[in-house]
């Protein structure tokens, strides 16, 4: 399963600059975030019980905080 993640040609180069301390590019670092809250406002607009949404909000702003930390691959 590695072997194929790291030789997919999509993935691939994200994986191993990730794994060699690179970095993420910035283009990811924002596809990511804009995907994560965009799950996530919906999981939020879908829940009606308010201590899931405060879960949700918490787990979306511990996650960017790890995605934004990370070095930028230029």
């Amino acid at each position: 399963m590695y072997r194929w993640l790291v030789s997919n040609r999509i993935l691939g180069n994200y994986i191993l600059n990730f794994q060699s301390g690179k970095g993420i590019p910035l283009r990811g670092k924002i596809v990511a975030l804009l995907l994560i809250w965009t799950s996530m406002s919906f999981s939020i607009y879908k829940i009606e019980a308010v201590v899931v949404q405060l879960i949700l909000v918490a787990v979306g702003i511990a996650v960017s905080l790890m995605i934004l930390r990370m070095k930028t691959l230029r």
